[in-house]
C-alpha cells in the first residue's frame, strides 16, 4: 500500500553569515553558543515546511582563517575541531579559503600605502553551486538557505529557474535578513537568537569512529 511520500529538506548553510550571526548574539547577552549543533537547529524548523517534512541533507560551507592566527592563536584548531564535531552529526562540510586582496592608497607626496587584506568569495560560489545540485536533485523535495547574503540571490534565481516546481525558502540568521530574498523564495523564517543556546552540540561529541571532540574552553 502506497502512503504519502515524505517531502526530503535539504538546507544548505553559509556558515560565515551564520557566525556572525552567533557573534553578535554572544556580545548582546553574554553567552557564547559557538558549539551551535546546526544540524538540530535547522531540523527545529522544518516542520513550517509541513507535517511530512523530514530533514536529509544539511551542507555547511566555511573556510579556515589561517591569516588571522598570528593575532589570534588557536583560531584554525576551534573551528576544525567544531568541523569534527559538525561532521559527526551527520553535517556535509565544504570548505573554501580566504585569499589576500592588496588595496594600495596613493597620498600627498607619493607616499604609497599597500594595505593586505583576506576576503573569503569562494563560499558563495560553493553555496550557489550547491543550491544548483540540490535543484536538480530528485531526492531533495524542498531546499532551505540559511542566509541573508545577497552574493547568493542569482543562484536563487538559477534554480528556481531549473526547478521551478521545487520549493525554496530562506533561513535568516538572527540579526540577518535581505529583501531580496523574499521576493525570490517561497517563503522566509527567522531564527530567534535564544534558539542558539538551545541548540548546542554534546560536549563531548563522540564520533562515529568513536574519537572525542570537546568544546574548546574559551568558547564555555
Amino acid at each position: 500500500m502506497g502512503g504519502v511520500m515524505p517531502n526530503n529538506v535539504c538546507f544548505v548553510v553559509d556558515g560565515f553569515n551564520l557566525y556572525h550571526s552567533v557573534v553578535r548574539a554572544h556580545k548582546e547577552t553574554g553567552i557564547n553558543c559557538r558549539w551551535l549543533d546546526i544540524w538540530t537547529l535547522c531540523d527545529s524548523y522544518r516542520y513550517l515546511l509541513g507535517p511530512d517534512s523530514v530533514t536529509t541533507q544539511v551542507h555547511y560551507f566555511s573556510a579556515l582563517a589561517h591569516h588571522v592566527e598570528a593575532r589570534r592563536p588557536g583560531t584554525v584548531r576551534r573551528h576544525e575541531a567544531y568541523i569534527r564535531a559538525l561532521k559527526a552529526t551527520g553535517v556535509t562540510v565544504e570548505l573554501s579559503s580566504f585569499k589576500e586582496k592588496h588595496i594600495r592608497y596613493v597620498r600627498q607626496r607619493e607616499i604609497d600605502v599597500d594595505i593586505v587584506r583576506h576576503e573569503e568569495k569562494e563560499t558563495d560560489v560553493a553555496v550557489g553551486t550547491r543550491l544548483v545540485e540540490c535543484a536538480l536533485d530528485p531526492d531533495c523535495g524542498s531546499i532551505v538557505l540559511v542566509s541573508g547574503d545577497s552574493d547568493i540571490a542569482p543562484a536563487i534565481v538559477a534554480a528556481r529557474k531549473l526547478a521551478p516546481r521545487k520549493p525554496v525558502f530562506a533561513l535568516f540568521p538572527a540579526y540577518k535578513g535581505n529583501q531580496r530574498f523574499r521576493a525570490l523564495v517561497m517563503g522566509t523564517i527567522k531564527i530567534r537568537y535564544s534558539q542558539y543556546a538551545l541548540f548546542q552540540l554534546p560536549d563531548p561529541t563522540v564520533t562515529p569512529a568513536g574519537s572525542v571532540v570537546r568544546r574548546p574552553s574559551d568558547w564555555a
